[in-house]
């Protein structure tokens, strides 16, 4: 049955006196329980790294994460942001109980998702096929299993996303977070004790196994919590509005995913996948920085599209200035241990990774800055203003691409975490500049406390 969150313990039905304070305490005990959740993942996830580059060494670690990276990309576009717009509809949607919508988004878009990814998949097998035969492709086997996880990671994504909006976290990251790389782990494990050599197709079958796992349990928990016991009400859809939100997500996800792998692509291309291998293992250790924010943006975004859906921007920017403090402090700190303890981090990866040292640091950096400014894209994402958005992460995601093809020639690693920095510098002054002038709200901690009235006083 679909949750009825129009009861006493929904915080933003509280009366107006005490409605700050439980929201603030109840994003503080989501922040705090996804905290431990994911520091129990990335302690998976760099252990996982760790099996993986001491076995495979950089060369082959960096084909598999080339690999890797495309897949990625093609999964982004071929889901059609519409696991982001989740976020945007579904907490609207619960919060007016209007499941006959929700019905219908829940099942359109994942019709759309599935046409589009295995279409995809096909295509793509039937061009790896063509080329392996025609220009020689190296690395057959990884590039087909690369092409299949598309449909699989897509689903995964899709899945995730709304089990996120209905605020079923443990659901949506544990899964993906712990079980995952505990099924690689065990994979890799099994592997090894039998002699075998750890090779990029190998890692890439565990890859898409792991995940097809995680998709049935992931599937099993969305059915039981969006789907009433009776056939009643019939999904309604209003296509044209999801993609009115969708297709500008998308564009803000696929520039994010530009900004974010752009680096690791170009590296492959202009350098070798050595360097690509190098630069990965420093871009996992320098996302430590932004963990304080990512932990927030968790709850903040669901939280935000509710309260906004409800009652305009006029309590957003109490529950913003508070997280943002948190976030400032805690990644202040995170980005000074990375800073001064990057040698023996890289050492743990291997004799090789210290190579990528001062560009770990610059990455420290970026991620810092990253932080600096709040939640400021899901503020402007999960309001109405989504295009806005789509332009700064389009400009961001030139600027970034210009910066990597002057950058990484001259410099390498370092030239692409240093764009990576700088990009993020202006992308965020950008947007956190937008957040005051569309919704009157100060993203960062130092800003002024005075209580924002809105710009906009409800959803569009």
């Amino acid at each position: 049955m679909i949750r009825d969150e129009k009861s006493t313990d929904n915080p933003i039905n509280s009366p107006p006196g005490n409605r700050h304070d439980r929201l603030q305490t109840s994003l503080s005990g989501r922040a705090m329980s996804m905290v431990m959740v994911h520091i129990t993942g990335i302690g998976m996830a760099y252990g996982l790294q760790l099996v993986l580059t001491r076995w495979m060494g950089a060369t082959s670690y960096g084909a598999y994460i080339y690999v890797y990276s495309w897949a990625t990309t093609a999964a982004l576009i071929t889901r059609l942001g519409l696991p982001e717009a989740m976020i945007r509809f579904i907490p609207a949607y619960r919060a007016n109980n209007d499941t006959a919508h929700l019905r219908g988004l829940m099942r359109w878009s994942h019709r759309m998702v599935v046409r589009t990814s295995f279409v995809f998949a096909l295509l793509a097998s039937t061009v790896i096929m063509v080329l392996a035969r025609t220009d020689g492709l190296e690395h057959v086997g990884i590039w087909i299993l690369g092409a299949w996880f598309v449909p699989v990671l897509s689903l995964v994504k899709l899945r995730s996303e709304s089990l996120r909006a209905a605020q079923r976290y443990i659901w949506t990251y544990v899964p993906v977070l712990i079980l995952r790389p505990l099924l690689m782990l065990s994979g890799t494990a099994i592997l090894i004790y039998a002699g075998f050599n750890l090779t990029g197709t190998w890692v890439m079958i565990f890859v898409v196994g792991a995940f097809a796992v995680v998709l049935l349990i992931q599937t099993i928990v969305t059915r039981k919590t969006f789907l009433p016991a009776t056939s009643e009400p019939r999904p309604q859809y209003d296509h044209r509005q999801w993609l009115d939100v969708a297709l500008p997500l998308l564009l803000v996800a696929l520039f994010i995913l530009s900004v974010n792998q752009a680096d690791i692509l170009m590296l492959g291309f202009l350098a070798d996948t050595r360097a690509v291998g190098l630069y990965r293992v420093a871009t996992r250790v320098a996302t430590l920085v932004s963990f304080p924010l990512a932990m927030f943006n968790i709850v903040l975004a669901p939280t935000i599209s509710s309260t906004f859906a409800r009652a305009g921007s006029s309590d957003l920017q109490r529950i913003v200035r508070s997280a943002s403090r948190r976030i400032f402090w805690a990644s202040l700190l995170l980005s000074l241990l990375v800073f001064f303890f990057a040698d023996p981090l890289l050492r743990l990866f291997g004799p090789e990774f210290p190579e990528a040292l001062w560009g770990l640091r610059a990455l420290a950096a970026a991620h810092f800055v990253n932080a600096c400014t709040g939640p400021v894209a899901h503020l402007l994402n999960f309001t109405g203003h989504q295009r806005e958005s789509a332009r700064v992460y389009g400009f961001a995601a030139l600027i970034n691409l210009m910066l990597n093809i002057i950058g990484i020639p001259y410099f390498g690693i370092l030239g692409a975490a240093l764009a990576l920095a700088l990009t993020f510098v202006i992308r965020n002054v950008w947007l956190y500049v937008l957040v005051v002038r569309k919704l009157g709200v100060h993203a960062f901690f130092l800003a002024g406390r005075t209580s924002s009235t809105g710009h906009d006083g409800a959803a569009p």
